[in-house]
């Protein structure tokens, strides 16, 4: 039995009731539900019965889903005219999607921006919970909680990407170093469109905060890595590469990728200087 059913089912006996008079909740921070996998779990509910009870509360004359729409959906695929929930009483909004929360995330993972959102849900109003409260209900610690709701500062251009798995939160760490947005989103679409390690993403952005934390706007990047080493400076409309590249430790194909990736991420913090027109 998991951490969601220890929460939730010693309180209360199970009841079936009817399926048409349970309505989703508000509260459900989930965008995107994988039809395919609900079709499977439909098969699964078909052949052993439904295992884990979904959870409600009563509002009025009707219900409030507070955990397990997945199978509230398998059931619905099979037309079920009933099902199998726990009735939890003297539930608030905040309990409900806290329950609710918690049972997404030990369920089926949320992708990052679904768990973000569910997290700043809690932190609005009318819940008002702080990143301490969140972090002991779910069982998480603050700094990953804080690291979640990061993720909403982001522009939307790079939120999109989470989703779809082309970027990670853990990208986004190094991503969120570099002050100017703009920036920001075209190194996460050349992190999507090439594939970035979370490496090679620490490495790019090195490539662009290094010259303003050390170099003081000189134009330089002087970057060594167990590698190669990579220094680029403009002379004149002429943009000179100096790189000392090890063969032996990484194939050709590699280090001439790095060196393009390196020259692509210098250009943008450093265009090609205007020139002046020549006199007459």
């Amino acid at each position: 039995m998991n951490g969601a059913s220890e929460t939730i089912l010693p309180q209360h006996d199970l009841q079936h009731i009817p399926v048409d008079k349970i309505h989703k909740s508000p509260h459900q921070m989930r965008r995107h539900f994988d039809e395919e996998a609900i079709r499977e779990l439909a098969d699964s509910l078909k052949q052993k019965g439904l295992v884990q009870p979904i959870a409600v509360r009563q509002m009025g004359g009707a219900f409030e889903l507070i955990a397990g729409e997945r199978r509230l959906r398998a059931a619905v695929l099979l037309n079920w005219e009933t099902i199998p929930a726990i009735i939890l009483a003297n539930r608030d909004d905040a309990d409900a999607a806290v329950l609710g929360l918690i049972e997404n995330l030990q369920r089926v993972n949320l992708n990052p921006l679904e768990e973000a959102r569910g997290y700043k849900q809690l932190t609005d109003p009318p819940y008002n919970m702080t990143q301490e409260a969140i972090a002991e209900k779910i069982g998480k610690q603050k700094s990953t909680i804080c690291r979640m709701l990061a993720l909403l500062d982001l522009p939307e251009e790079v939120q999109d990407l989470l989703p779809r798995g082309n970027i990670t939160e853990a990208h986004t760490r190094f991503l969120r170093q570099i002050p100017d947005k703009r920036r920001q989103v075209e190194l996460a679409n050349t992190a999507a469109a090439h594939n970035w390690s979370v490496k090679e993403m620490e490495r790019q952005v090195n490539a662009i905060i290094s010259p303003e934390k050390n170099n003081a706007g000189s134009g330089k990047i002087d970057k060594s890595t167990a590698n190669s080493a990579i220094r680029l400076t403009w002379r004149g409309d002429q943009l000179r590469v100096e790189a000392t590249l090890h063969l032996q430790r990484e194939p050709l194909e590699q280090a001439v990728e790095r060196l393009k990736s390196a020259v692509e991420a210098y250009l943008r913090l450093h265009p090609k200087p205007a020139t002046s027109p020549k006199p007459d």
